[in-house]
């Protein structure tokens, strides 16, 4: 459903018309999906799959620019619990230096911070005008030279949003889990090896790993399985993943678990739930990660090898231990 936001004029002094739609919407698909085909991939099925199925109670977006009938530009927020993750940026060619994204982007922002949106994250090519125009925005690199970047509301009370809660339940990763997974492995406290299979070393995105290892899951065949911590409301506190190990022909798993710091404890539930009776379980984690490492050693993995000094955390060498069960 196409809903009018507002207009603006260009700077050739044409009529911008900006709006909503929202999914899923089959009509809109026909336009927005060739239209957004710039990054490829998996993106690709990512926008198709929200423009022609549910993926409710994750809410889906599309931020369109037209200049009479024609679609000018777009983006997508995909938001759950407040939480959103921000793509899909692009301008068709015929109508670039119009500011057209700008305009865009303060739409969408605009709309978000009205329904009381609490962050945003996005990931572009650092020192490219793209992280320019974000940074104008109130967006801010997640460390010096990144591409990441996020933007919250009131970014010193969003620690809140890791406040302790008993009532935690362990599920299966689901749609609504992408924005807010994200934000727990972008969030600056906590391990430094977070998942060995996404690739997250310290605080990084996993805008892109998430949707590849989620859309492995979506196949009954698929030997990939990932679970995930979450409060009543659907914050994402921790997460486990299991993946056949690829690097080289084995046997064996690749475990990931991780949670926040406040919510370690429920490691135990989340590596059982992953892991497969009677089948070699691997996990990497630097040695800093004392407390997590004592939680796998509690559930019976062993340290198997460790690589003295073999990666920087904060600039200082740190230990890499491989855990076998």
């Amino acid at each position: 459903m196409f809903k009018e936001l507002k207009t603006a004029s260009l700077k050739d002094e044409r009529e911008l018309k900006i709006g909503i739609v929202t999914v899923p919407d089959p009509e809109w698909a026909e336009r927005l999906c060739p239209f957004l085909t710039h990054k490829g991939g998996i993106w690709n099925w990512q926008i198709e799959h929200c423009l022609t199925d549910s993926v409710s109670p994750l809410e889906i977006r599309f931020i369109v620019g037209l200049v009479g009938e024609a679609l000018a530009g777009g983006l997508m927020i995909a938001e759950h619990t407040g939480i959103g993750q921000l793509g899909h940026v692009f301008t068709h060619p015929d109508f670039r230096r119009q500011g057209i994204a700008r305009r865009l982007m303060t739409a969408a922002m605009d709309d978000f911070q009205d329904r009381e949106g609490s962050g945003l994250c996005l990931g572009t090519e650092f020192d490219s005008p793209a992280y320019h125009l974000y940074r104008s925005l109130g967006f801010e690199s997640i460390r010096p030279h990144s591409g990441v970047m996020d933007w919250y509301a009131d970014r010193a009370a969003m620690g809140d949003y890791f406040k302790e809660d008993e009532d935690t339940d362990v599920r299966p990763w689901q749609w609504q889990d992408w924005p807010t997974m994200n934000l727990l492995t972008l969030w600056p406290v906590g391990d430094f090896v977070r998942s060995v299979a996404m690739k997250v070393y310290g605080s990084d995105s996993v805008e892109g790993a998430f949707l590849r290892f989620f859309r492995k899951m979506e196949s009954a065949k698929s030997a990939t399985a990932g679970v995930v911590l979450v409060k009543p409301a659907g914050q994402v506190v921790g997460f486990a993943l299991r993946t056949p190990e690829t690097r080289w022909p084995s046997e064996s798993d690749l475990i990931d678990a991780y949670a926040h710091p406040r919510f370690i404890y429920r490691l135990p539930e989340l590596i059982d739930t992953v892991t497969v009776p009677g089948r070699t379980s691997r996990a990497w984690l630097n040695a800093k990660s004392g407390d997590r490492l004592a939680i796998f050693k509690e559930v019976g993995f062993e340290i198997e090898a460790t690589l003295y000094g073999d990666i920087q955390v904060n600039d200082e060498p740190d230990d890499l231990i491989i855990i076998r069960r």
